[in-house]
């Protein structure tokens, strides 16, 4: 006889179409425990990444360029079905900007992270040598936002992974369905395990648990507000951090502006 107590509880996000309100579909959610071991593991894992040529884990980039191309019909449907933007909208402003920026850390990685010699800035330094050396942060995490929650995360998420970081990316709650497009995507690259990490925590958790559980650099789009939180709390550990803060701001319309086009464009910001 099998003893249910022993079995923990799956929540999950219910996601919806904002459109018709139907059920699209459910993510599991992840609990602040399960974060800290798999930080831990990515931990482990980004050391034997952080080694292979910068050639190689471009090859692994390449694989996320293919099936994104491959799969670009249907990624702009969940898009649209899960973020409420027009099929066009979803491909010209999410998808393709995805694929350009794949493209070009692709083809731009070797230059980018190789180790360069710097020229004395003075005639007293002429006997000393200096030189730039990239070295992998270790853990980055990936907080993104539901307004463009595919080409934000997907850019961050290639930089931090080429440059020979671990990567663990939560997507938030209301676009869950394109969060886990992403992941899919991802993973078709094959990727050593602990390498990529998927979470689903809810928002007003997540920033301190990335923080708390050995995250080693943070990407966080969000509100002005969360942001100078996670500053403070990231100030404790000198966390590095990179924020894209926004709003929402008045829209100021003039007497003579043509109304079409305002109302087009309110809706569209």
């Amino acid at each position: 006889m099998t003893d249910q107590r022993s079995k923990p509880k799956v929540e999950y996000t219910i996601c919806h179409n904002p459109a018709t309100g139907e059920i699209l579909g459910q993510s599991p959610l992840t609990s602040v425990e399960e974060l800290k071991h798999i930080v831990a593991k990515a931990q482990i894992a980004q050391k034997t990444w952080a080694v292979l040529p910068v050639k190689e884990r471009a090859e692994y980039m390449r694989r996320v360029r293919d099936y994104l191309t491959e799969n670009s019909k249907k990624i702009v449907e969940v898009i649209s079905q899960d973020n409420g933007k027009t099929r066009v909208d979803g491909l010209a402003a999410e998808v393709l900007p995805a694929a350009i920026a794949v493209d070009y850390y692709i083809r731009h990685a070797r230059k980018f992270l190789k180790s360069r010699h710097l020229f004395p800035g003075n005639i007293l330094l002429l006997n000393k040598l200096s030189k730039i050396v990239r070295v992998p942060y270790g853990v980055v995490g990936v907080i993104s936002p539901w307004n463009y929650p595919f080409s934000i995360p997907f850019s961050e998420v290639v930089m931090a992974l080429l440059a020979g970081n671990a990567v663990v990316l939560k997507t938030a709650s209301e676009t869950q369905m394109v969060g886990r497009e992403l992941e899919e995507c991802i993973l078709a690259a094959e990727l050593p395990e602990g390498i990529f990490n998927y979470v689903n925590i809810p928002g007003r958790l997540a920033g301190t648990a990335f923080l708390q559980n050995g995250i080693d650099k943070l990407f966080f789009t969000g509100s002005v507000a969360v942001g100078r939180k996670l500053m403070r709390e990231a100030s404790d550990t000198l966390t590095p951090l990179v924020l894209e803060l926004g709003g929402n701001d008045a829209m100021m319309v003039c007497e003579d502006a043509d109304l079409y086009r305002t109302t087009s464009g309110a809706v569209w910001a």
